[in-house]
């Protein structure tokens, strides 16, 4: 028994430095423009780490809010270094692989299914994607609380203790809270339970079932309210001896399965009608559409789990429904019925573990499956495997078990080799994630007619300012997708970054005629309406602004537009109206820098330096890497006679944003001076 527990140690370490030789140059690769920047360095709850971006991030972004915070708390210690965010991947991916190994150990599974599920688990090539790109930490987490769960789970139904409860729900909390998969938790639990008593119990159901409804409830009521509910539904039950009742209900296996069904429906319903969970271009397709997606999706599942030999990092929605995609995708429907079979099969020939591993990979699958709507613009991912495989890593290496059990020096070799390949071959694939244009570059080379990833790779230019070469690819973008409003609209941003106002015109009306969301139409318009403005046609400017706020009274950039013209047009120059629409834009967006430092110039003109280094400090707080409101800082100290101060800032904006030239000038007069 010791050199059993002892060999178990030696694959584990084996694995481990193993995942480490896979993985370890990630923590020389960049973030990468896609998801990265809008969720860390150019998000301000964020990148500043308070109490009210917390409490912002809990309220709308609940199924990334650990994340986010975590985020936050690593942006304060090393600001945009992606090295230690690489890092953190790894390390939490590694905790993954030894807890997966621990929770295996506690089914006491043969040595061989332990350890090469645990190969399998750390070194699979569908992993890549979550642990190289940053983004992706969602799903780290959410399978480190998962398997945190499972595991006080496990130590619950050992001895019972209230502690092992608690943290049980907190880990399911946690899991929810991490990734909307994570909501799933609960489910795979049940399984776990039915597997290991080998029938339902009632009982746990509900009791998951509640902690399920208190996690949707935290949506809905503040956490004293969730607390006085809770007291008043025990106190209830308990007079009225509900749970004894409950408890003795009988339920079926087949009860459960339909039970299971009506309820992912009502989650569905719930996140639908909250529209918590859903990207707008996905409701182009109907159900019957999504339903020939749910085959196609679970083929490519299982396809890539035995052979990935598919892997790119954008899988785009086909281009056609209805009768066509039917004709096309109808036949991976069948998959349905096999895993019926298999199924059914397993379950006579007493294959117990292989079923159960099946089950959990498709409980974790299912709400990617198309049966709602998927967030994002992917048809299916990489990501969505990584906890849902588990269950096929479990089922295969069980099967596989029973071939080559006592075969020991067989299971050697075998291991030894699955390890070596997939740890070169994982070594290998991770370069594509250095950075943006390796990324998209490999989509485009698999995949050229993905007009996303040109879109994408476009932005990344356009962010860089090579705008001829932004716009080349955003051309190539909208031949893919003509009527693409995003697209149009960048492609206008490149014009007006290159002076060619006439052209960027064009792009923005159209693109105000294909967009379908008011949020993009109010910022169209407010663009077309600072064109306006620089050709000083400012009656057509202000009427744009007029209308861009009228469809989205949140478009702060608007206000701010409408008091720049207030503020600049001499035929209507007002300063205290160019100060209102400011301050409109600051209650809107708290944290808009630029409004802050604007509304410093304009106290500035009105001679009141005080209230104008007040919000050159407002700027500054609300972004520290905003050059021109150190520029503003700078200026107001120098009319102090503050002139170290004064250099100090411009020497902070200078470094900041080398390209200003006001900025140097500004510096040059403080240095005379």
């Amino acid at each position: 028994m010791k050199i059993t527990e002892h060999n178990k140690w030696f694959w584990l370490v084996l694995i481990i430095f193993a995942t480490v030789f896979a993985y370890f140059k990630i923590i020389f690769f960049d973030f990468v423009y896609w998801d990265d920047d809008k969720q860390i360095f150019n998000n301000i709850y964020v990148s500043q780490l308070t109490l009210e971006h917390i409490l912002h991030n809990f309220k709308f972004e609940r199924f990334t809010f650990i994340p986010l915070t975590l985020y936050s708390v690593l942006f304060q210690i090393v600001g945009n270094n992606p090295f230690y965010y690489h890092l953190f991947s790894i390390i939490i991916h590694l905790i993954n692989i030894i807890l997966f190994f621990k929770v295996l150990n506690k089914f006491r599974f043969p040595l061989f299914v332990i350890t090469f599920s645990t190969i399998l688990f750390a070194l699979h090539p569908m992993r890549i994607e979550s642990v190289a790109w940053i983004s992706e930490w969602k799903d780290l987490l959410f399978t480190l609380f998962s398997l945190c769960g499972i595991w006080f789970y496990l130590k619950m139904i050992e001895n019972k203790k209230l502690i092992y409860i608690l943290l049980y729900i907190i880990m399911i909390v946690f899991s929810s809270f991490s990734k909307i998969q994570g909501l799933l938790l609960p489910f795979s639990v049940v399984l776990i339970d039915t597997f290991i008593h080998r029938k339902f119990r009632l009982q746990f159901v509900l009791f998951n079932i509640a902690i399920l409804f208190f996690v949707f409830l935290i949506y809905i009521f503040k956490v004293r309210v969730l607390m006085l509910l809770s007291i008043i539904i025990y106190i209830i039950g308990y007079k009225y001896k509900l749970f004894k009742l409950i408890y003795t209900i009988k339920i079926k296996p087949l009860h459960y399965v339909v039970f299971s069904f009506i309820f992912i429906s009502i989650i569905g319903w719930f996140f639908y009608t909250k529209q918590l969970w859903f990207w707008e271009g996905s409701s182009k397709f109907i159900l019957s559409d999504r339903l020939v997606f749910s085959g196609y999706a679970l083929v490519f599942y299982i396809q890539q789990f035995f052979l990935p030999i598919k892997q790119i990092a954008v899988y785009s929605y086909p281009n056609f429904n209805g009768v066509e995609l039917w004709t096309k995708y109808g036949p991976y429907l069948i998959i349905w019925i096999f895993l019926l079979i298999v199924s059914i099969w397993l379950y006579k020939k007493k294959f117990f573990v292989e079923l159960f591993g099946i089950l959990f990979f498709f409980i974790n699958i299912s709400i990617v499956l198309h049966f709602i709507p998927i967030e994002g613009r992917l048809f299916v991912a990489d990501r969505y495997t990584y906890f849902a495989y588990a269950g096929l890593i479990l089922s295969s290496s069980y099967l596989l078990n029973r071939f080559i059990e006592n075969r020991f020096l067989i299971q050697i070799i075998l291991k030894i080799f699955i390890i070596v390949v997939l740890s070169v071959v994982t070594f290998i694939r991770v370069d594509i994630w250095k950075n943006t244009v390796s990324l998209f570059s490999d989509v485009l080379n698999k995949r050229p007619n993905t007009s996303f990833a040109w879109l994408n790779l476009g932005s990344y230019y356009l962010g860089k300012k090579e705008y001829e070469k932004a716009g080349k690819l955003y051309e190539i973008a909208l031949k893919l997708e003509p009527e693409n409003s995003q697209t149009m609209l960048n492609k206008s941003l490149v014009h007006i970054a290159l002076k060619q106002n006439n052209i960027a015109l064009i792009y923005l009306n159209n693109a105000l005629n294909y967009s379908k969301n008011n949020e993009e139409k109010s910022l169209i318009l407010s663009t077309i309406g600072q064109l306006y403005a620089e050709n000083g046609e400012v009656d057509k400017s202000l009427n744009y602004y007029n209308n861009a706020i009228s469809i989205y009274s949140n478009n702060y950039k608007a206000f701010l537009q409408k008091a720049l013209i207030y503020a600049n047009v001499k035929e209507l120059k007002n300063i205290d109206s160019a100060i209102y629409h400011t301050k409109k834009a600051i209650e809107i967006n708290q944290y808009y820098a630029d409004a802050y430092n604007t509304l410093s110039w304009l106290y500035l003109v009105k001679n009141d330096i005080a209230i104008a280094r007040k919000y050159a400090f407002s700027s500054i707080k609300s972004n520290p890497y905003y050059a021109l409101a150190y520029n503003t800082l700078g200026y107001i100290q120098q009319l102090e006679g503050k002139y170290d101060s004064a250099l100090f800032n411009y020497h902070q904006a200078v470094s900041l944003d080398s390209t200003q030239i006001e900025i140097r000038k500004n510096r040059a007069w403080a240095f005379y001076q």
